[in-house]
Parts: structure tokens; sequence; C-alpha cells
């Protein structure tokens, strides 16, 4: 993910060559001419909301680590994982944290999904593994719902009690309180007598 082509696209050269070598290195290890994930533009540092490179280098390599554990295609899950960061936009280092788990969470959902639709899967394998896909994709649902809640998109919530309207009544939206003398007020009265 170091360079840029002249084609304006991400060349994830380095992190090809890292998997053909060794799982167990860093991906900023798998360049031996100095093009190491750590040296990247700006721009490029961007895609996990930071411009740390340390943080950066931490998250692609967690990334890496998360999009291709069950999978064959190494290449292509890792630029899948890349571009569905760059589709949820971290702003910052925690929602990068963030991004990063809900690619995992998800893939593992999906795993499990995979597993229970198996050809010849016992009932039970089948239970087993839609149980672990729904708990994860509950945790999932949790963590969209954290994001927006860390981007302060989450609307405030309402909550409506017991409305009695009788014949030729008026409803009172608004607080009420009693003022002892089996009267209801609501709060712009009571600050008028006041």
């Amino acid at each position: 993910m170091s360079d840029e082509s002249e084609h304006g696209r991400l060349s994830l050269e380095p992190a090809k060559r890292e998997k053909k070598r060794s799982r167990g290195r860093h991906l900023s290890d798998a360049s031996s001419n100095g093009n190491s994930l750590s040296k990247q533009e700006p721009e490029s540092l961007r895609i996990f909301g930071t411009n740390n490179p340390d943080s950066t280098r931490a998250l692609e390599e967690q990334l890496f680590a998360v999009a291709t554990t069950f999978t064959g295609n190494d290449l292509q899950n890792f630029k899948y994982g890349l571009a569905t960061i760059k589709g949820i936009g971290p702003r910052d280092e925690l929602e990068g944290l963030l991004a990063v788990q809900m690619i995992g969470v998800h893939s593992l959902a999906v795993a499990c999904l995979i597993r229970a639709s198996l050809k010849g899967q016992t009932t039970e394998g089948m239970d087993a593994n839609i149980h672990r896909a729904t708990k994860l994709l509950r945790t999932f649902t949790a963590q969209m719902e954290a994001l927006n809640r860390h981007r302060g998109k989450v609307g405030q919530q309402m909550v409506v009690g017991n409305v009695n309207v009788n014949e030729g009544g008026q409803a009172i939206v608004g607080a009420v309180r009693h003022d002892g003398r089996g009267k209801a007020s609501t709060e712009d009265d009571a600050n008028k007598v006041e």
C-alpha cells in the first residue's frame, strides 16, 4: 500500500511479497528497497483516520490478519479490506480501530455462515455455526451503533407514556407537574405563577 502507481491506484506489492515470504513477519518488513509501509504519503495514512505512521502500520497488519485468515486469495481480500476501510471513512484513530474490528467481525460471521451451509454439515454443526454467526452479527450491529454515536449521528430518544384524552378534552405536550391542589399544570404555567 506504500506507493501509488501512475494510474492513482494503491500498490500492494510489499504486502503481496510479504505474504509469500512468511505469515509471521510484519508487513513493513516486506520491502528490502526502503519502500516500507511506514513511509507513506499523508493522504494514504489518513485511510485509518490517523497521520501517525506507526498507528497506520499496526492497523494495516491487523487488517491484513483479519481479512486474509480464512481465504486463499490474500491480496484480493486485503484490497477488499482497504476499500471497506475507505468506505467507512474513519475520521480519527478510534474510528480506525473500530473499522478494522468491524471487518474482522464481519469476516468471522460470514465464515460461520459458510460453514453452516456446507454440504453434509450436521444439524448440530449448522446450529453451532448459526449461533456463532448470530452473536457476531449482533456485535457488528453494536459496532455500527457505536460508530454512529461517536460521530454524533444518533438521534435523541423520545419516550411517550400513557396519554388519555377524554371527549372535548385537550392533550398537553410537555412536562406536567401537580401542584398539590388536584390541578395539573405545565412547566410554562408554573413559570408564569412563580
